[in-house]
């Protein structure tokens, strides 16, 4: 479960990135579209720089 967590947010990640630039992409915006808890997100990554 975890693992595909992980990849969940670094595919929405990439996908988002392909339409638009890394700095205009929030982890608000990046946790919605992945359709997971922002607390997860932190469970997993420090910040957007080390979801990349």
């Amino acid at each position: 479960m975890e693992s595909r967590t992980k990849e969940r947010l670094g595919a929405t990640l990439q996908r988002l990135t392909d339409d638009e630039q890394f700095d205009t992409i929030t982890v608000k915006r990046l946790v919605l579209e992945s359709h997971v808890n922002r607390q997860t997100f932190y469970y997993h990554f420090q910040d957007k720089f080390d979801c990349l």
